[in-house]
């Protein structure tokens, strides 16, 4: 009993220590056949402010009264397999939210690398730019994931993107 005691109490000790480590929320990692890679991320530019767009809805479902429409002129996907795209968001009463995003199927992550300035027809940088889990009440995210990743897996490329894309709504 004593010994019992004593390993709860080594337990306990150390409980502290492990909740003050921070944690990295942003998975790089796959495993693909017993072995860990690592992914890395390829330049990227932003595209142009959309003057002409070709405007693909997105279908989000359950409570979610805002629509989501993406970009197919500017749908791509990278040599990194990330999918990179122009989302829009416009609300009941019109008010509309652009972003350039990037989807990661393999690590079920996004990343926003800016939004839009309407009034300035210009993007903005965003000033997180990491890629971060898509969490279970992002649904615009998780539209996203589900319209494009089949198993985790990304589009070969932009021509099954966009056939994805339009068969999204």
């Amino acid at each position: 009993m004593k010994k019992f005691l004593l390993a709860v109490m080594a337990v306990l000790a150390t409980a502290p220590a492990f909740a003050a480590k921070k944690h990295d929320n942003s998975p790089k990692y796959w495993v693909e056949d017993d072995d860990q890679k690592v992914w890395t991320e390829e330049s990227y530019t932003l595209p142009g402010y959309p003057s002409t767009a070709l405007w693909r809805p997105v279908a989000v479902g359950g409570s979610y009264t805002n629509k989501l429409f993406v970009d197919e002129t500017t749908l791509g996907v990278g040599s990194d397999a990330a999918l990179r795209m122009i989302t829009r968001v416009v609300s009941p009463s019109g008010v509309e939210n652009l972003a350039v995003e990037g989807l990661n199927c393999k690590l079920k992550t996004y990343r926003t690398y800016a939004f839009g300035d309407a009034a300035g027809k210009k993007w903005m940088a965003s000033f997180n730019e990491d890629w971060r889990a898509i969490a279970y009440d992002d649904k615009v995210r998780r539209a996203l994931f589900a319209a494009f990743c089949d198993e985790y897996m990304p589009p070969s490329g932009r021509e099954q993107a966009v056939k994805l894309l339009r068969g999204a709504n």
